[in-house]
């Protein structure tokens, strides 16, 4: 009898280890989908603020960004199409729907932006910006969820997946507007105005969450000295990432103020505005790709 209670209890503590392993790989296997899907949803807040920028630019009496434009559908229609085939893979971890707001906002741009008003189309652009940011904030609350065991990860990437896109995103509005403005080559008072808002907004951000991550990156390098290879070098180019990032945020917006906010005939061309305001989004954007691949390996999800 002892001995059949004590295969009892053997078995079923097997039965209790072998389905918290089985638990455990399903929840690793969903948090490294997750990851992936941020990634994805990063691709997104990058060529969405570029073909409302073009859109608005070539509304706006530029019609040399049409080709453009056109070739930038090509390239959103791919990445929605590999979005796609990543929910695929991922059977029972994620719902279709969940993307459908944003492929049919997107689809009711791309049939008009050739023939809808400037405003329109800039408002609409806006808001398919809007809900890749909320989907993004949504589906890293379980990364942050789980970095809790990882200290300071939780606050990096929440950084990382809500606050950052909203300072790219605000640079984007910014370059958007002045693009559209630079092509007209006159700007009206209430153009000044929501380009002077633009910049307040944008600049109280850089300085409230974009310097900040500097000091974010110190405790981030405790991490890195005993779980990461070449943690000095690593560390070094991480810190020089975001001064390149806030550096180029306040170029672009020196010359927002300078160009459009200071003056009613700008002369500035809608390129060369363009061009600018995109580099100080790809610089946000690479803050992005080094830290978050890094926040990921600490975590453990390879």
């Amino acid at each position: 009898m002892i001995l059949m209670y004590c295969c009892l209890l053997a078995a079923l503590a097997t039965i209790v280890l072998l389905n918290n392993l089985i638990q455990h790989k399903k929840r690793h296997r969903r948090l490294l989908w997750v990851t992936q899907w941020v990634r994805q949803l990063r691709g997104l807040l990058e060529l969405f603020p570029k073909h409302r920028g073009m859109a608005n630019a070539f509304l706006k009496g530029d019609d040399s960004f049409r080709l453009s434009l056109e070739k930038l559908q090509r390239e959103v229609d791919t990445k929605l199409l590999s979005m796609r085939q990543l929910i695929a893979e991922c059977g029972d971890c994620y719902e279709p729907r969940l993307i459908q707001p944003i492929e049919q906002q997107w689809q009711s741009i791309k049939e008009r932006v050739f023939s809808m008003p400037a405003q329109q189309s800039f408002a609409l652009h806006t808001q398919l910006i809007s809900l890749v940011i909320e989907r993004m904030e949504d589906d890293a609350l379980e990364l942050q969820a789980f970095a809790q065991n990882h200290g300071h990860l939780t606050s990096l990437i929440a950084m990382l997946t809500r606050e950052l896109p909203q300072v790219v995103e605000s640079i984007g509005q910014a370059r958007g507007i002045g693009t559209g403005v630079a092509a007209q080559r006159s700007s009206t008072v209430a153009n000044r105005i929501n380009m002077k808002f633009l910049h307040g907004n944008t600049l109280s951000i850089i300085n409230n969450k974009l310097v900040p991550l500097r000091s974010t990156s110190h405790q981030y390098h405790g991490l890195e000295d005993h779980r990461m290879e070449r943690q000095g070098r690593e560390g070094q180019g991480m810190e020089e990432i975001i001064d390149r990032a806030v550096s180029a945020a306040q170029s672009f917006l020196n010359l927002l103020h300078s160009e459009l906010i200071d003056t009613a005939n700008p002369t500035v061309s809608p390129e060369t505005f363009y061009q600018q305001g995109t580099a100080a989004i790809d610089a946000g954007f690479r803050l992005f790709d080094q830290l978050f691949p890094r926040c990921i390996q600490l975590m453990g999800l390879r």
